[in-house]
């Protein structure tokens, strides 16, 4: 007899981590303490990057991660379209502003998306790679989308239906390895949806995961989060290699 093996269910993250998000808002105090170190990271060459809200988030929640950026030496640019209300057509919007920032400066685009603005970063990647120097992901749930999180059943109170309702091609798409180089940064820590739905399982030269310290709500804060992005970003176009964490920073650990 052929012994069915059943892949074993991801539950949502526990109510416990759900309160402990409440603690993302002391993540501006230790931005600024970190700030010193932070600057010691490696700078860009001016290159575009577009950087995406998570569900109910606007460009004001990626603030102080652009200005960052721009402290690092590159083009940091936001989204445009307003609070993030988890319309899968705005992917196209974003596709746009992609292709319109690519034009403007001659360059690819690296895209930076947090929660659900990373699930569109993935998408359009598998669009439009030409146009895309690299996608970065923050906690966001791609493998995942429609499994136990509790996102998904905040986006069915914001959108008033069913977050089943997606395009399956969509979803589908989704898991498969962008074919550009690729970041996922997730932290066990996150209170709002599964790590396990946002680590890369493919294994290829160019997608890695990169583990942290954080919650869902105050990645956008998160030293450790900071420094790889600078780092990753920092690399030149078709030099891509894996992240190795700095010697200051004890709570980033890569796995692949």
């Amino acid at each position: 007899m052929t012994e069915i093996i059943k892949k074993p269910t991801v539950k949502a993250p526990s109510l416990g981590l759900l309160m402990l998000e409440s603690r993302a808002v002391f993540g501006l105090t230790g931005f600024v303490l970190a700030y010193p170190l932070l600057k010691t990271t490696p700078k860009g060459d001016g290159h575009p990057v577009l950087v995406l809200p998570g569900l109910m988030a606007s460009d004001f929640s990626t603030g102080p991660l652009r200005y960052f950026l721009k402290d690092r030496n590159l083009s940091p640019h936001r989204w445009r379209l307003g609070t993030n209300m988890g319309n899968t057509h705005d992917v196209e919007k974003v596709k746009n502003r992609v292709l319109e920032l690519h034009e403007r400066y001659g360059q690819k685009v690296s895209i930076v998306g947090w929660s659900l603005g990373g699930v569109y970063a993935r998408a359009i990647a598998h669009d439009i790679p030409e146009h895309i120097r690299m996608v970065i992901t923050l906690a966001s749930p791609y493998k995942g989308l429609m499994e136990p999180s509790h996102a998904k059943w905040f986006y069915q109170l914001v959108k008033g239906k069913d977050a089943d309702e997606i395009d399956p091609h969509l979803l589908e798409k989704l898991k498969q390895s962008p074919p550009v180089p690729f970041t996922s940064i997730y932290s066990k820590l996150d209170g709002v949806v599964s790590w396990r739905h946002c680590i890369e399982d493919e294994h290829n030269e160019q997608t890695e995961n990169v583990e942290v310290y954080a919650s869902h709500f105050g990645m956008g804060l998160n030293p450790s989060v900071m420094a790889c992005l600078a780092d990753r970003l920092a690399q030149k176009e078709g030099e891509w290699h894996r992240f190795v964490p700095p010697k200051w920073s004890p709570f980033i650990y890569p796995s692949h």
